[in-house]
């Protein structure tokens, strides 16, 4: 005696399940993907905004003699903003704090902006 053949139905319904299965495998992959690049992309915005909040306390002095600060400028040439943003990024990647950071790259650097409001040196961090 033969084994019973599945009917075309069944064939149906095992290809629907796998079908269904793919289909919601893929939507759960490309949820993972966006909720991924959205906290990769927050995080980056999050850097920056740090940067930024020391950067704007600094006179760039790079080699296109620009009146803007760190913050402002993206200069790529050696010693020029971008160099300079990185010198803050890394810095608090290894964990520093913002005031550690800003006094460590004003050692290195220099050209701190008055504060006008305070007339100190330095900002209200």
């Amino acid at each position: 005696m033969k084994p019973k053949q599945p009917s075309k139905n069944q064939k149906k319904q095992k290809n629907n399940r796998f079908q269904n299965f793919l289909a919601i495998g893929s939507v759960l992959c490309v949820g993972a993907l966006v909720v991924t690049l959205g906290i990769a992309a927050a995080r980056i915005q999050d850097e920056n905004r740090k940067v930024n909040q020391i950067g704007k306390h600094f006179k760039c002095i790079c080699e296109m003699q620009c009146s803007l600060t760190v913050a402002q400028c993206a200069c790529t040439k050696p010693g020029g903003a971008s160099e300079r943003k990185a010198f803050i990024r890394d810095a608090f990647k290894r964990g520093m704090k913002e005031q550690d950071v800003f006094t460590l790259y004003n050692e290195k650097y220099g050209g701190l902006i008055p504060d006008v409001r305070s007339g100190k040196n330095g900002p209200r961090l």
